[in-house]
């Protein structure tokens, strides 16, 4: 029963730091097609695309880890509730980072910056 309540709470917890590392790559996006747009805003974007990687494989290895938890922990129904709430933030904000993305995209292609979508 312990070591559930600790995977548990490992998930739970791994949620939370991935909802808050999309909150952290929604900024830096939003910072950039900020930048983008400034004068003398473009020395900035290097650094910013910088920190962005580093977020993005921070997401990376967290979402890892709650791939591997999930699909060995059964939640409880009050867990279930708790891990649902926090997908439902998490796909809210990683959809308003899509969109921020997608917009910053369309930018750089009006101005006739080539971008790779990877």
């Amino acid at each position: 029963m312990n070591e559930h309540m600790d995977r548990v709470r490992v998930l739970a917890a791994s949620y939370e730091t991935v909802l808050d590392l999309y909150r952290e790559l929604e900024q830096i996006s939003a910072g950039i097609f900020e930048a983008f747009g400034r004068p003398g805003g473009m020395e900035a974007i290097p650094d910013a695309l910088r920190r962005k990687l580093v977020v993005v494989e921070r997401i990376r290895d967290e979402s890892i880890v709650i791939a591997e938890l999930k699909g060995g922990v059964a939640l409880s129904g009050s867990e279930r509730e708790r891990v649902r709430c926090v997908e439902t933030e998490l796909t809210e904000v990683v959809q308003r980072v899509i969109e921020s993305e997608d917009r910053s995209r369309s930018l750089y292609q009006q101005q006739g910056v080539r971008i790779n979508r990877g």
